[in-house]
C-alpha cells in the first residue's frame, strides 16, 4: 500500500454521476438523499418521492473504472495486486454504500449512501480485499489458516468515534482504515523481505493502529499477495547481490573500467526492475534498506583499507566507529534485521563476530 495523490474528478466521472434515471428523473444520490433523509432535490417541477431506495450503478461506471485504473497504475489500493483478466478490479467504497459492520459485529443499514457517487470516496480494489468470503491466510509462522477475510461492509473507528448518519459527519470520525489518498500508508504499514506486512512500530500507528486495523480487514495474510510479495522480494534481493558482487570486485579493481561498468548495469537493472515490479511500499522499503546498509558496508572496507595501509591510531579509531555503525543500524533494523544480516553476509563483513565480540 502506497501513498497516491487523488486528481479531480474529470468530465466523464462527473458525468456518470450526473445521469438522472429515466423512471424518477433523479440521480442517484438525490434519490438517496430524498428516500433515507427525506433531504428533497431542488428540481421544478419536483417529481415523486421515491418508495424504494436507489440501486446504485454508476460508480460502476466504465468511466469510472478507467480513471481508477489509471490513477493507481493497474493496482489494488490495499494490497497493491494487479488486476489480471480472471480478477478484474472492484470499485471499491472506502466508506461502505449500503450498510456498515458496527463494532459489535451486527450489519447496519443504511452505509453512507450519501457517498455512494463520491469520488473521493472510490478506490480500486481486488476482489480478495473488497469481497468479504472465506480465503487462505498464510501467517508468519508458516501455517495456513483457513479465514474469512475482505473489507466487505467494514468501516472500523476509532473507539469512542461516532459514526456519521448525515452528509458532511464523516468529517468528524476518526476511522481505523488506511486510505492511500488520505492518509500516507508508510508510517503505519513496514513490508518484509519474506513477503509479509506488519504494523509499523511507530509514532502514527502506536497512536491511531490503522496498519493493524488494514491488515486485518482487507486480509492481507491472504496467500497469494504474501506470496506474490515473497518473489518480487526474493528477485530484488537478487539484484542487490549483484550489485554488492560488484562492489567486491570493484574494491579489489580499483578503477578498472570493466567492473566499474558491470556494476553500473546492475544498478540499472536493480532500477529497471523496481519499475517494473508490482509491489511499490515493497520495493520502495527494501531499496531504502539496502542503500542504507549498502553505505555502510563500503565505509566500512574503507576505513579498514585505510588502516591496514597505514596502522596509526586515528585510521584505528575511523575502522571502529565504521565498525560501530553497522552494528548500531543492525539492531535498530528491527523486523528488518533478517534482511540486513543477509546483505552483510553477502559482502563478507563479520557481523556475528562483530556481535559476539
Amino acid at each position: 500500500m502506497i501513498a497516491v495523490q487523488r486528481t479531480p474528478a474529470p468530465a466523464a466521472v462527473l458525468a456518470a454521476f450526473a445521469k438522472r434515471a429515466q423512471a424518477t428523473g433523479l440521480t442517484e444520490i438525490e434519490a438517496a438523499l430524498w428516500h433515507y433523509a427525506g433531504i428533497a432535490p431542488t428540481l421544478a417541477p419536483l417529481p415523486t418521492k421515491p418508495n424504494d431506495a436507489p440501486e446504485f450503478k454508476a460508480y460502476s461506471d466504465d468511466a469510472v473504472k478507467v480513471v481508477l485504473h489509471t490513477l493507481f497504475g493497474g493496482h489494488c489500493a490495499y494490497c497493491e495486486s494487479r488486476y489480471d483478466h480472471v480478477s478484474p478490479m472492484d470499485v471499491e467504497h472506502y466508506r461502505p454504500k449500503g450498510a456498515v459492520i458496527e463494532a459489535n459485529g451486527q450489519r447496519s443499514k443504511p452505509g453512507y449512501f450519501w457517498l455512494a457517487a463520491d469520488w473521493d470516496n472510490l478506490l480500486p480494489s481486488c476482489i480478495g480485499c473488497n469481497r468479504a468470503r472465506e480465503q487462505e491466510q498464510l501467517m508468519p509462522n508458516g501455517c495456513v489458516v483457513p479465514a474469512t477475510s475482505g473489507k466487505g461492509n467494514q468501516f472500523p473507528l476509532v473507539a469512542g468515534s461516532a459514526r456519521a448518519t448525515a452528509p458532511g459527519h464523516e468529517a468528524y470520525e476518526q476511522p481505523l482504515l488506511l486510505d492511500p489518498c488520505r492518509t500516507d500508508p508508510a508510517p503505519h504499514l513496514l513490508f518484509r523481505s519474506d513477503g509479509y506486512v506488519e504494523p509499523r512500530t511507530s509514532a502514527q500507528e502506536k497512536a491511531v493502529p490503522r496498519g493493524l486495523a488494514t491488515i486485518e480487514v482487507c486480509g492481507l495474510y491472504r496467500a497469494s499477495p504474501v506470496e506474490s510479495r515473497r518473489r518480487a522480494a526474493t528477485r530484488l534481493r537478487d539484484a542487490m547481490e549483484a550489485i554488492l558482487s560488484a562492489d567486491h570486485d570493484c574494491r579489489h579493481h580499483p578503477g578498472e573500467s570493466l567492473y566499474l561498468t558491470r556494476r553500473q548495469r546492475r544498478e540499472t537493472a536493480l532500477a529497471q526492475l523496481i519499475d517494473d515490479l508490482d509491489y511499490r511500499a515493497l520495493t520502495a522499503e527494501l531499496r531504502s534498506w539496502f542503500d542504507q546498509v549498502r553505505t555502510r558496508i563500503d565505509a566500512y572496507f574503507a576505513a579498514e583499507a585505510a588502516w591496514r595501509a597505514d596502522l596509526t591510531v586515528a585510521n584505528r579509531a575511523v575502522f571502529v566507529d565504521a565498525t560501530r555503525a553497522i552494528m548500531t543500524h543492525y539492531a535498530s533494523a528491527g523486523l528488518h534485521q533478517p534482511f540486513v544480516h543477509e546483505l552483510l553476509s553477502l559482502a563478507d563483513i563479520p557481523l556475528d563476530r562483530m556481535l559476539a565480540a
